[in-house]
């Protein structure tokens, strides 16, 4: 999500500087000259940035944490004069006031694992300052002066997204020309879903479908972050017995469904009965459901044909994962990495 910026005349030219950052701690500043700049030149054949509707621009400095770092350093004798424009700016553009807090732990933001958002852990960000308050515990309270730096930061940190005050999931997204966008779900006032599209200027905007936008694909990192929170951890609910079930059309003959993601074919398993006993709520076929006794037994029979199984469907991130035989033992693919199943335990193996 591109920031606008602020046009700023200085010494006969027109630059723009755009913010970064979320808060006054994280506050940075691009500097960035047009083509025709009568002080700052660039190299023939770099390609100029377009910036929203403002036109074509190259960057020169970026200013963060008290230091001035020049794009070029042919440039080194106009530091101090592109110093002085951005601290013209700063003194003409003051922070942003405080609109949201989010808590900051040892892991890095404070966070929840939601079923609505199942890719990883979703930050939590308050618009109450009290209600902030009362969640610290023995976490540090972090201000957001702009929220849409905020998420963004938060999707290249490898969150699935956001619960607003503990209510309202956040989508991060991204449109037709791959910048980020945010979507915010809310129940209307019957039994409609408000949607709301943020918008850097105006805040949260109604959102009528009317942009492009689509979910934001980031399972390595969302991995990652989950990994970081959870521990080593295979994945989260496996049964103290080791007790699974399948669903099929015959007990021990699991189906094979199809997966659109990466379109290949997988024998069902679940963690728990009452979840495999949902998932045939929505089957039209005659299935039935089944206890796993010999999980190598199923992975290696001549119904799944070489297929690997897939746990908890549907699931939360968490708690899913893809079964396979390996010669004559057991491997689980999970968020956090491969793990050997012997006897009901996990052993982590080395990538």
């Amino acid at each position: 999500m591109k920031q606008p910026g602020v046009l700023l005349e200085h010494g006969g030219d027109t630059y723009l500087c755009v913010e970064g950052g979320y808060n006054a701690e994280t506050r940075a500043i691009t500097l960035l000259a047009g083509p025709s700049n009568s002080h700052f030149s660039h190299d023939e054949g770099t390609t100029p940035i377009t910036w929203r509707d403002q036109g074509e621009w190259f960057p020169i400095a970026r200013f963060r944490d008290h230091e001035l770092i020049l794009q070029n350093q042919d440039h080194a004798e106009l530091a101090d004069y592109a110093g002085e424009i951005v601290s013209r700016y700063i003194s003409e553009s003051p922070a942003d006031p405080e609109v949201a807090w989010a808590l900051s732990s040892e892991h890095g933001f404070s966070g929840s694992l939601e079923d609505v958002l199942p890719q990883g852990v979703a930050v939590t960000v308050y618009d109450n300052l009290e209600q902030a308050d009362e969640a610290i515990g023995e976490d540090t309270l972090v201000p957001i002066q702009n929220v849409a730096q905020f998420l963004t930061h938060m999707a290249r940190e490898g969150y699935a997204g956001a619960m607003w005050n503990h209510s309202l999931p956040v989508f991060f997204c991204i449109d037709a020309n791959s910048d980020l966008q945010f979507l915010r779900i809310a129940k209307g006032s019957t039994e409609t879903i408000d949607m709301q599209i943020l918008d850097p200027v105006v805040g949260w905007d109604p959102y009528d479908g009317a942009e492009d936008i689509s979910f934001l694909d980031n399972s390595d990192a969302c991995d990652k972050r989950l990994a970081d929170v959870l521990g080593d951890e295979p994945l989260l609910g496996w049964p103290e017995d080791g007790q699974l079930w399948s669903l099929g059309p015959v007990a021990g003959e699991p189906a094979l469904v199809s997966v659109a993601e990466d379109g290949l074919t997988y024998a069902l398993l679940f963690t728990a009965e009452d979840a495999a006993e949902a998932w045939l709520e929505d089957v039209e076929d005659p299935w039935m459901r089944w206890p796993v006794t010999d999980l190598a037994a199923l992975l290696g029979s001549h119904s799944v044909d070489g297929c690997a199984g897939l746990l908890n469907p549907g699931a939360h991130r968490a708690r899913r994962g893809v079964f396979w035989k390996d010669s004559e033992r057991i491997i689980l693919d999970s968020f956090s990495g491969f793990w050997l199943l012997q006897k009901n335990n996990f052993t982590a193996l080395k990538h």
